[in-house]
C-alpha cells in the first residue's frame, strides 16, 4: 500500500482528506506543519502528497520547493495542492514547485476524488 502525506493545519481537514485517500487505497499519514511534512517525506518515499498552502512555519509552496531540491531527479510524487484564495500567482508558483492538481477550499469529496483520478490517469 502506497503512503500519502496529508498536510494541513486543520485537524478536521486532515481527517476528511485522510478518509478520501484511504478509500483510494493509500495509507495516510498526517502532518500539521511544513517541517513535519519534510520529516515524513525523508522517512519514506510517499506515493502521494496532499499539501495545503497555509501550513504553519513553512508554507506549502516552500515545502514543495525544499522537497524538490532534496530529490536527486527533482521530481515529486503526484501532488495535490489545496488553497483558499484564487490567486493566480500562488497557483502558478504551486504548479512550478511540483503540484499537479489544484483543489480550492472549501472542497467536496467528489472534487478531491476528481483530483486523485486526474493524478492516477
Amino acid at each position: 500500500m502506497s503512503q500519502c502525506i496529508v498536510a494541513n493545519e486543520s485537524r478536521v481537514l486532515r481527517h476528511i482528506i485522510r478518509r478520501i485517500v484511504e478509500r483510494r487505497g493509500f495509507e495516510a499519514v498526517e502532518a500539521r506543519d511544513g517541517p513535519e511534512v519534510i520529516d515524513l517525506f525523508q522517512a519514506g518515499a510517499p506515493g502521494l502528497l496532499c499539501i495545503d498552502d497555509a501550513l504553519p512555519d513553512i508554507d506549502g509552496v516552500s515545502v514543495l520547493r525544499l522537497l524538490r531540491a532534496e530529490q536527486a531527479a527533482s521530481i515529486l510524487p503526484p501532488t495535490i495542492f489545496t488553497y483558499v484564495e484564487n490567486d493566480q500567482i500562488l497557483l502558478t508558483r504551486a504548479l512550478a514547485a511540483g503540484a499537479q492538481a489544484l483543489v480550492q477550499k472549501p472542497f467536496t469529496a467528489s472534487q478531491m476524488d476528481a483530483a486523485l483520478m486526474k493524478l492516477s490517469a
